[in-house]
């Protein structure tokens, strides 16, 4: 399941980087002001060759008293020139993190998938992870480990839950040759 999630990944992917960019400007920006300058450094965590940055965004724009947001933002650039542009990933959610996302194994996937000619962009939403403010629903780790700790239900492959840890997930893709094999007989 997880080589057919893949390549169905790939394929979405590749068929909109080929498609071209859309300009969508004279839509989206009619709201809000176009950020034009993000400062872009050093992610923290392992090396990599990822790209971080910040930019603030107001917390409530009907109230400019409310303060800002401080939207954490990452990019993975382009490894062949010359750049075609840029695909930016919303990442989804709720409490999805961009960051993850560009700092993780997925990245490297889609910019060889689409040539290597796009820089990948996206964001860690508000409240979510990098971005300021937080929102939190726990005091500590502890207190958010012992919530989730049993909240996964193993029911083979109608497997659902929460992926909080490392032993959940391998559950889950341990159920991916059944899945597979429905799949194929059913088409």
């Amino acid at each position: 399941m997880h080589h057919l999630h893949a390549t169905t990944f790939a394929i979405a992917t590749a068929s909109l980087a080929l498609a071209g960019p859309l300009d969508l400007t004279p839509h989206c920006d009619r709201f809000a002001p176009r950020v034009e300058n993000i400062t872009w450094g050093l992610c923290p965590g392992p090396d990599t060759p990822a790209q971080c940055g910040r930019f603030e965004v107001p917390l409530d724009y009907q109230n400019a008293t409310a303060g800002k947001a401080s939207l954490a933002v990452g990019r993975y650039p382009a490894t062949k020139q010359p750049k075609l542009g840029t695909l930016f990933f919303n990442p989804g959610g709720p409490g999805g993190s961009g960051i993850s996302f560009i700092l993780g194994a997925t990245a490297p996937f889609v910019s060889n998938v689409t040539g290597g000619q796009y820089d990948l962009v996206s964001w860690d939403p508000r409240g979510v992870n990098w971005t300021y403010p937080r929102a939190e629903c726990f005091a500590t780790g502890t207190e958010q480990k012992i919530f989730w700790n049993g909240s996964m239900s193993f029911a083979g492959i109608e497997a659902r839950g929460n992926f909080i840890d490392q032993a959940d997930l391998d559950s889950f893709y341990a159920q991916a040759t059944k899945t597979d094999e429905l799949l194929v007989k059913f088409g």
